[in-house]
Order: structure tokens, then sequence, then C-alpha cells
């Protein structure tokens, strides 16, 4: 894997090979530390580059602060965050801006990766919808984690007990585990699975909040024993029900990692500064309904009715604000959910008040 000086040295000389870029600038010195690179326009800091490698994910909060950090130092109109695979261009924001005032476009690393950032910049940047770059965002953060999954459960797998669990419960799933290439597939389709649905407990947990203020709020964590901690705030949430997405099963057999667990905890305090409260119901959907890729709900076992479907039946069956609906097979909810909007929407509200 490229080393992080890897990923500066080809980030720089890619946007040295467009004119209006040649002027970049490598290890800069600000405020006692160093810019990884700095664009500058008319003798100026224009853009400034945060740099990472592949494994760390450019939204991660400790990254994203630093390069602002640097921008705002520097008094620059943009700044970024790079792994080499995942350009994320922002708009330079005042520290504790929420992550909805925050402005923000994914590129992918390419060979014009420099004339689509100069595009978008000279013609005004077409910056993504909220709940899109939220959606891109936790997918960078499950990409990064992955991969400490799956060594996590290739140790747990040396040991007996956990190996003879394992075996039969994915055997039970229905996958096929007998042959090398076989445990192979199936060990990263199940590290897949436990990063999403970890992940997914955690913003869900959140969204609750502003729904049941009986329960803790979810807040900054300082020990790495992440697996202890969430678990007593799960409880809170089956003493209300949520069993089918809380409630203890094999995943959660599965340690997390020291460094996943930092990760998590980044991520939970980032989610401080989003305020479930204002967004509104359909927003929290999209973003709910996205969340797991659609090649990897098959292998979850979960079946999601299009929200075009949806909003069709909706449309066509439910016209009275007081109607009462009931989904008893309802999966992951994604038809309750839709039905909770279309409600709120004849009564004429974004949300409940």
């Amino acid at each position: 894997m490229p080393s992080e000086r890897d990923v500066e040295d080809k980030i720089k000389n890619l946007f040295k090979t467009l004119p209006q870029f040649e002027n970049i600038k490598a290890d800069v010195p600000c405020d006692g530390k160093r810019a990884d690179l700095v664009i500058y326009k008319d003798e100026k800091p224009y853009i400034v580059i945060e740099v990472k490698k592949e494994s760390i994910d450019p939204t991660d909060i400790e990254v994203v602060n630093q390069a602002s950090h640097y921008a705002n130092n520097f008094g620059c109109e943009y700044f970024s965050t790079t792994n080499g695979k995942d350009f994320v261009l922002f708009e330079t924001f005042r520290p504790g801006t929420s992550l909805m005032e925050r402005k923000l476009k994914f590129f992918e690393v390419d060979e014009f990766l420099p004339k689509k950032v100069h595009g978008e910049i000279t013609q005004g940047v077409q910056w993504m919808r909220f709940d899109d770059a939220f959606v891109k965002k936790l997918s960078l953060l499950h990409d990064s984690l992955i991969p400490e999954m799956l060594k996590s459960i290739e140790r747990s797998l040396k040991e007996k007990k956990f190996n003879e669990e394992f075996t039969r419960w994915v055997t039970e799933q229905g996958f096929e585990y007998e042959t090398i290439t076989e445990k192979q597939k199936t060990n990263q389709i199940i590290s897949n699975q436990s990063t999403y649905l970890l992940v997914n407990k955690i913003f869900f947990y959140k969204v609750l909040e502003t729904v049941y203020p009986q329960i803790q709020g979810l807040r900054s964590i300082h020990t790495l024993d992440i697996s202890s901690y969430l678990k007593e705030y799960f409880k809170d949430v089956l003493k209300i029900d949520y069993r089918a997405i809380f409630e203890q099963g094999f995943f959660d057999k599965i340690k997390i990692p020291p460094e996943v667990a930092k990760t998590l905890v980044g991520f939970i305090k980032e989610l401080e500064l989003f305020d479930f409260d204002k967004v509104e119901s359909d927003i929290i959907g999209r973003i709910y309904e996205k969340l797991i890729p659609i090649n990897e709900r098959k292998h979850l076992g979960q079946y999601y009715t299009p929200p075009q479907i949806i909003e069709l039946i909706l449309n066509l069956t439910v016209d009275d604000p007081k109607q009462k609906i009931l989904d008893p097979c309802c999966g992951s909810g994604g038809f309750l959910v839709g039905a909770y909007s279309h409600l709120l929407k004849l009564k004429g509200k974004s949300r409940v008040t």
C-alpha cells in the first residue's frame, strides 16, 4: 500500500500538470506545523490539501479539522482532504460549523481531477446535497473500517470456541464454508455486514435521541472499549422497542479492534455537530435508505421496496392524515418511514412537534 508520502507526491504531480495549479508547494509551515500541500494563486495561499494514506477516511473529523485549521490560518477560500483515491473539496468554514452547513463535494482521484476541480471553482462549485454528501461520508467511513474488522474476525477464528460458533452460525445463514476460497469470501462478507450494521446502529440511535428524550444522549467517548460502552446505551432503546436493530446477536461477538474503536469515537464526536431535530424526516429517510449499498442488501437478508413504489402506493391508498398504517412484515422499515413522511405532508408538517 502506498505511503502517505507516495500519495502526497502523486497528488502534487497531478495538480502540477494544470497551469492554473502549477504553483503548488509541499510541507508549508503553518502555526507550528506543516500543511501537506498548498496551491497558490497570485502568490497567495488558495487551496490547502491535507494528505493521508489510502486506508484513512478523508472525511474523518480529525483530518477535516486539521485541514480547516490550516485553511483558516492561511485565509484560503477552499481546502481539501484526500487519501489518493477520494478527493474532498470544502469551502472553508469556521470551527464548530454544523455538518449540515458545510459545503463539500467528492471527486475521484484520476488524471482529470485537476481539470474537474478547476472547472468547478471557475464556474461556481455545485456543492452536494446534504443527504448525498452524508451518505458518501458514511460510505468512506465503512470502507476504512472493513479491513480492520476482517483482521479481527481472522484473529478470533484462531480461537477454537469462536471458530466453532462462527462456522456453525455462517452455515445456518446459508453460506458455503468448506474450502479456503469459500471461507475467505464469507469472512469478507461478514466483515462488511458487521461494519455496516455497527455504524448504522450508532446513526439510528442518534436519530432516536430526538424522538425519545428519556434515552441517554450518546456523547463523546473516552474509552476504546466501545462495545461495552454502546451496549449500555442500546439497553435504553431496547426498553422502548427496536429489538430488530439493537438486540444482541452474533455480530456483537466480533471484537471491535482499537483502530476501529478510535475511528468510531471520532464519528460519534462528529455526530454531535449534526442537529437531527432540524433535519426533515424525508432527509433522514433518504440517508437511512442509502446507508447499505444495493450489492450488500442481498447478503444482509434485507428486502427493500424501492422508494418510488412506496410513494406510489401511499399516494393511491392514504389520503387521510388520521389514518392508521400497519406494516407487520416491515423488514428494514422503508415503507413505514415513507408512510410517516406521507402522513406528515398530509398534516402540512415537516416533522413531529
